[in-house]
């Protein structure tokens, strides 16, 4: 069977769902180390700066598509796992659980005075079915200035969130950009599945995303992004 961006799972239809307003307080280096623990993500990842120039999206393709069975995992290929550029491949049987998980971002930035902007940003992920989802996203100027943090999501879901409608920066025109780092998990822990993760559509997404097979000795195998906009 031939696994594509059409055809690995039903379409997500995606939702966001809005937070309160306001901003949240980070500290300006961003995450301590036991957030990016519980994120799964590395220093490097959240000084990571995105692409710019020739080359700086992503693209249309899945960014990951993983399909395991037991204890090993295989990539099958995505525009953000190093290493496997081809977004499809070949399963010799079908799955016990599959699921294709979209991912979009709302970056808008307003003037609110000749000295300070108005941020509404948020990351968003739309799975076709319930899995376990646990992440968190981040308004970042560079990899010493974060501006914001937005909710720290965990649970058995389908859709969510992180982010914030309106982050008041202190500066005239400054360059932002969004980090955000998702996990996704089948909470059944099957013997084997199918995991996929795509833009949503038209969506641009920074080429310096990274997504990996990572393992939970609560879920078994999943997959960890890093994903990162261009900056607005």
């Amino acid at each position: 069977m031939r696994w594509s961006r059409q055809r690995i799972a039903a379409g997500a239809v995606f939702g966001m769902a809005v937070l309160g307003g306001g901003s949240m307080a980070v500290a300006a280096s961003g995450p301590s180390a036991q957030r990016l623990k519980q994120l799964g993500s590395s220093s490097k990842a959240a000084h990571k700066q995105p692409n710019t120039g020739l080359g700086a999206s992503a693209g249309p393709a899945p960014l990951i598509a993983v399909s395991f069975a037991g204890n090993k995992a295989t990539v099958l290929g995505g525009s953000a796992a190093p290493g496997h550029p081809a977004p499809d491949g070949r399963i010799a049987n079908i799955p016990i659980s599959a699921v294709q998980c979209s991912v979009n971002f709302t970056t808008r930035k307003t003037a609110v005075s000749s000295r300070s902007v108005s941020a509404r940003w948020f990351s968003g992920i739309a799975c076709s079915r319930s899995v376990e989802l646990f992440g968190q996203a981040y308004l970042v100027e560079s990899a010493k200035k974060y501006d914001g943090s937005g909710k720290y999501y965990k649970g058995v879901l389908k859709t969510a969130s992180s982010g914030r409608s309106n982050t008041v920066v202190n500066e005239k025109n400054p360059s932002l950009y969004i980090w955000s780092a998702t996990n996704i998990y089948f909470q059944e822990k099957p013997a084997r599945g199918v995991i996929v993760v795509v833009p949503n559509n038209n969506q641009p997404i920074n080429s310096a995303t990274t997504c990996k097979v990572v393992k939970s000795s609560s879920f078994g195998l999943g997959v960890h992004c890093d994903m990162y906009t261009n900056r607005f």
